[in-house]
């Protein structure tokens, strides 16, 4: 077979340069190099997999075998018709997907097939080297997978690496964690929100394709004055990759940063299910994989706080030209954008309120009521510090995972800067999350919600 072609998977999606993701400018200009460069081989791991890193703008990678192969020509189908639905449903978000678009592959003279894969770089951008305290070298990208795995031996290889001093570790979650500490990145600009919109919507489609082991990768730059690439010409259309505004802080004081995201290796179905593997590999079941992955909003990444005024008006506490606002409203559905979590009721975090009546919207238009209205429910309003970077943030009672839907049932009043929303979280169906400690009846219990950690939903509410 020749190959396949995967331009059209992409939906309407630009570079940074306002050239179509996968069109005919880009696949000539890496033609070229492809017949003017020497090729730069590098093996990776134990994949067996080999890859050419320095040709422009792709990544052009060996299709590990038969089985990988088949799986792209049955996933990328699903992914295009998810991308062309959210291009019709989610007009005002900047990014569709965070997933590396694969454009094609083709085959070699030995029938070996190479995936042409856009590579996550800013244009134009400068690199930032980061330290990482412990380690015998400065980075300049990261290729994690969650919290969980910044802990213990959960990643074997990572784990193995960082105990015999090698330098695997420091591109991976413990290097993300050693080098960027307690309360690790601090997301800001126009578009960071949309980014992590994107990308938690991104993991439960893999989870959907059944796909697990993937990681965000991304590499650090030097800040500039505007959050995207100065290169880029066409802000009408949704580009790729999300580039964000970043900042952190050490001992030496704050630190600023841009950085470009993708999530890669995002075609793998192999679970490790034997008794070794159970314990020490990332390769872990799409739906318990999904949710681990996702943990890294709202302990890795946190979203620049927002205000909220009494007529419902949400905008960040970053004055930016390009700043999004949200209005919300009684009955409006939101996302969430981070791991949440809640104490018990004790020491005054609990308290009974009526919920009043208020108009809530269906994906087709037509009224409907809330289990809640016209009730006395409990709201709990003490919520979990999620700074740690490591391992699992413990002491809560109640849970909602990253991506989980609610519907915003009150909002208090107070002032501008502590107002909170409160917000009856919809049952988590199919969610391996809801299993664990930590559920609820959600009929009963509500929340308060900062205005940053949730984001309102377009309409319709329904995937394909």
């Amino acid at each position: 077979e020749a190959g396949i072609d995967l331009r059209g998977c992409w939906a309407d999606i630009v570079d940074q340069k306002g050239n179509p993701i996968c069109g005919p400018v880009v696949l000539d200009e890496l033609s070229k190099e492809m017949k003017s460069k020497v090729p730069g081989y590098d093996r990776l791991g134990q994949s067996g997999s080999t890859i050419v890193p320095n040709y422009w703008g792709f990544i052009v990678k060996n299709v590990r075998d038969d089985v990988e192969y088949r799986l792209m020509k049955k996933a990328l189908p699903t992914v295009k018709n998810v991308l062309n639905w959210r291009e019709t449903y989610w007009p005002d978000k900047r990014y569709l997907t965070a997933l590396a678009p694969m454009c094609a592959t083709i085959a070699d003279e030995a029938g070996v097939q190479w995936l042409l894969m856009r590579k996550v770089e800013l244009e134009g951008g400068t690199k930032r080297m980061v330290e990482v305290p412990g380690g015998t070298r400065s980075v300049n990208k990261f290729d994690i997978k969650g919290p969980k795995y910044a802990a213990g031996l959960r990643d074997g290889k990572t784990a193995l690496s960082k105990m015999t001093n090698t330098d695997l570790w420091l591109y991976k979650d413990k290097g993300f964690c050693a080098a960027f500490g307690k309360g690790a990145i601090n997301l800001h600009g126009p578009y960071h929100r949309d980014a992590t919109f994107t990308m938690i919507h991104d993991a439960y489609l893999l989870e959907r394709l059944k796909m697990t082991d993937y990681s965000l990768f991304f590499f650090t730059y030097k800040p500039v004055e505007n959050e995207v690439s100065p290169t880029q010409i066409n802000l009408s259309k949704p580009t790729w990759p999300p580039i964000v505004n970043a900042v952190w802080t050490d001992d030496g004081g704050t630190n600023h940063m841009q950085i470009a995201l993708g999530i890669i290796d995002w075609v793998e179905q192999r679970v490790n299910s034997n008794l070794f593997g159970k314990h020490f590999s990332t390769m872990k079941k799409p739906g318990k994989y999904r949710t681990w992955w996702n943990q890294m909003f709202g302990q890795y990444f946190h979203l620049q706080r927002r205000t909220l005024t009494a007529d419902g008006t949400s905008a960040s506490t970053e004055m930016h030209v390009d700043q999004q606002i949200e209005k919300l409203e009684l009955g409006d559905k939101v996302c969430a954008l981070e791991k949440l979590k809640w104490y018990d009721g004790k020491s005054n975090r609990r308290k009974k309120i009526y919920i009043g009546p208020f108009a809530l919207r269906s994906a087709d238009g037509t009224p409907r009521n809330h289990c809640t209205e016209g009730k006395k429910v409990k709201a709990y309003a003490g919520q979990v510090d999620m700074t740690q970077c490591e391992g699992v943030v413990s002491g809560s009672k109640y849970k909602v995972e990253a991506g989980r839907e609610g519907t915003i049932v009150a909002m208090p009043t107070g002032r501008h800067s502590e107002r909170q929303l409160i917000v009856a979280w919809d049952a988590p169906a199919d969610d391996p999350g809801a299993t664990e400690k930590g559920a609820f009846e959600v009929c009963k219990k509500v929340f308060h919600v900062r205005p940053h950690q949730v984001m309102k939903l377009p309409l319709p509410l329904q995937f394909p």
